[in-house]
């Protein structure tokens, strides 16, 4: 049967300093019911309308622009997400589902930021880019009840730009963090490595 999911959410989102600092956050309450819980019966992989879930967080964004052209953005989840109840019948099929443990797949906390930096070629017309990130992802259990890893990533491109043309070098992972982002039962599914090149693009 389907699943049903009641939202509610508070939030709040503004500019101070004249513009200097935009703030984008919200509260939110997920109560979700009828789950389909995944079990294995006999060696055979069953979904079952089994449980019921409460998710509890906070999602925090932050954009600072200092200067024309330069912005610095953060942007963040920190959640408890747990079963409420589930049936007896699948507790006993999957432990890992009983009441009080967290749901699969749902890390408790994540993080992106990023600075970015842009300018124009005076006489040429073209514009000029420099962007870095950084990517966190704590880590977060299957299914099954395999962790997978937490993810650490950090990037750089830079490139210029002229009418419908884009040439940009970059680098994806630099550190060559080498994380499992799923763990479960049917093997682990990895991260890229390290990837350098280079792009150009033109649009027609």
């Amino acid at each position: 049967q389907p699943d049903k999911v009641w939202s509610y959410e508070f939030g709040a989102k503004g500019k101070l300093f004249d513009g200097l600092i935009t703030i984008d956050s919200a509260l939110y309450w997920i109560d979700w019911s009828d789950i389909q819980l995944q079990s294995t019966l006999n060696g055979v992989a069953t979904l079952t309308n089994g449980g019921n879930a409460r998710s509890k967080g906070i999602d925090l964004g932050i954009i600072l622009k200092p200067a024309q052209g330069l912005s610095f953005q953060a942007i963040g989840n920190i959640n408890s997400t747990e079963f409420t109840s589930v049936l007896p019948a699948i507790v006993a099929l999957n432990p890992l589902a009983a009441p009080g443990t967290r749901i699969p797949n749902v890390p408790k906390k994540s993080l992106n930021l990023s600075a970015n930096y842009a300018w124009s070629f005076a006489g040429w017309g073209g514009e000029g880019f420099v962007t870095g990130g950084y990517v966190f992802r704590d880590e977060q259990l299957d299914s099954t009840g395999l962790v997978s890893d937490e993810l650490n990533e950090f990037s750089l491109r830079a490139g210029v730009s002229k009418d419908n043309w884009k040439l940009q070098v970059f680098g994806e992972n630099i550190g060559n963090n080498r994380s499992a982002l799923v763990a479960g039962s049917l093997g682990l599914q990895p991260n890229f490595p390290r990837r350098i090149g280079a792009r150009f693009s033109v649009d027609f």
